[in-house]
Parts: structure tokens; sequence; C-alpha cells
């Protein structure tokens, strides 16, 4: 489970909106390189409506998740299969009629890919959806705001 901190801006029902902040390239450095400082002048905090059967309120420090493996079988399906069919679209085009050919097929094929990544990454909204795994004291989404590392998942 990939997690990162985030607060609770809003709660109405079994539903609520979180925020969180842009994170560091990666923990190591506590937010002192450059990648780091970049993220925070270049990043924009993000929201989130989110089901949570926890009952939260406004101003709550929680750790959202997300699953690895479908994050991983998103980013297969929607970066591979565009690849994957403007080089097959080329190669087709190639043996069928040479180069005009292959750059005609190969736009054909990365058109059909997108096409298919777009239907793909709806039917996996679902598993991409992040959730809230466990409220957590303010203190410590600071601390894992500012580049700590997160423990237990």
């Amino acid at each position: 489970m990939i997690e990162a901190p985030g607060t609770v801006v809003a709660a109405q029902g079994g539903r609520v909106w979180i925020e969180t902040d842009p994170q560091p390239a990666c923990g190591q450095c506590a937010g002192h390189c450059t990648a780091a400082i970049a993220a925070r002048a270049l990043g924009r905090s993000r929201r989130f409506q989110v089901a949570s059967r926890l009952p939260l309120r406004a101003g709550d420090a929680v750790i959202l998740g997300i699953a690895e493996q479908a994050l991983l079988r998103g980013s297969l399906q929607i970066y591979l299969w565009p690849l994957l069919l403007f080089l097959l679209g080329a190669v087709l085009g190639n043996a069928v009629g040479g180069e005009s050919a292959a750059v005609g097929s190969s736009a054909v094929g990365l058109g059909l890919g997108l096409l298919y990544a777009r239907t793909a990454a709806r039917q996996m909204n679902d598993a991409l959806q992040p959730v809230v795994r466990r409220r957590v004291a303010a203190d410590v989404a600071a601390a894992c705001r500012d580049g700590s590392r997160l423990t237990g998942a």
C-alpha cells in the first residue's frame, strides 16, 4: 500500500474531503534537497473525496492509501497499450505500404491505444481511489509531510 498524509477539510455522512500537501521526491534528506524544494515551490495541494468508515471531522490528520498493484496495473494500461499499438501500427504500415503508410498507421494505432487506455482507466476507477487507512496525531502527519518515512503498513 502506498501511503500519504492528509488533513480532513470537510466531512459529510460517510464521505470526507481530504487535502494532501506535495511530497518531496524521497524521505532521505528531510526535505532539504533541490528536488524537495522544487516540489514545495511548484507543487500544490490536492483534494480528494473518499469514503470513510472512520468518524472523522474537519482538521483530523489521516493517512491515505492506494493499493500498489492497482497503481501498477493502471500505469501499465495507460502507458503500455498506446505505445504498443503505436509501434504495431508502424510495423504493419511499413510492411504493407512503406514509410507514409507507417506514419498513418502508427497514428491510428496510437489513437486506438489511447481510446483503450481511457476505457481501461474508467473501468479501474474504483481500484485507484484513495482510501483512509487510519487517523493519526497531528504531529505525526506533520512529520510525514516534512519528509519522514511512514511506518507500519
